[in-house]
């Protein structure tokens, strides 16, 4: 008897699999996402690359304009005692804490190198192909994703890498040695 398919992606043997993924950790054996997935088609033509590359760019755009954390109580945050950033007021009079522009000199072809040069895996987790078509799908956690190395920078050369939407939410601004040790001891 064959896996069903069940929501297109996961069959009966796949569940199984996930089922079991604890106690095949417990006996030190790998458990890894290809057991849950059928191997998707990553090839991408020239013109689908530059597509998906420049949506980056326009999300690298929007994050990078980003005015901050919105605050619907003005009293609250006049009454914080150390405030980083300078108040300022919307159109619609809601009070937020302004957000400094990053800078941008990377392009989409930079992207496209970039992803070449990490061989098509995301930076955090080499072992997980990122599927750039996910970057058309909303809100999808697998979406590909410019991440800043360091915070305090904008998204310039040798600054940025490529990883997936969830793990760059994820990750927010945790230096990036903390992060690769943390990611080491939950998966040991």
């Amino acid at each position: 008897m064959g896996s069903t398919p069940i929501f297109g992606t996961f069959n009966i043997g796949g569940v199984a699999q996930l089922a079991r993924a604890s106690a095949l950790h417990a006996e030190g054996h790998r458990f890894d996402s290809c057991h849950l997935h059928k191997k998707r088609n990553m090839n991408y033509s020239e013109i689908e690359l530059n597509k998906i590359f420049k949506k980056m760019m326009q999300n690298v755009g929007l994050s990078s304009k980003n005015r901050g954390s919105n605050r619907k109580s003005a009293q609250a945050i006049i009454n914080q005692s150390s405030l980083k950033r300078e108040l300022k007021v919307s159109e619609n009079n809601v009070v937020y804490r302004e957000h400094k522009e990053h800078d941008i000199d990377i392009d989409y072809e930079y992207l496209k190198e970039l992803w070449e040069s990490q061989n098509k895996k995301d930076y955090w987790f080499p072992e997980y192909e990122i599927e750039l078509n996910e970057i058309f799908v909303p809100y999808s956690i697998k979406a590909p994703s410019v991440d800043r190395l360091d915070a305090t920078k904008g998204y310039v050369k040798g600054n940025v890498v490529i990883t997936t939407r969830f793990t760059n939410l994820g990750r927010g601004n945790f230096d990036g040695d903390e992060f690769r040790n943390f990611i080491k001891t939950l998966f040991v």
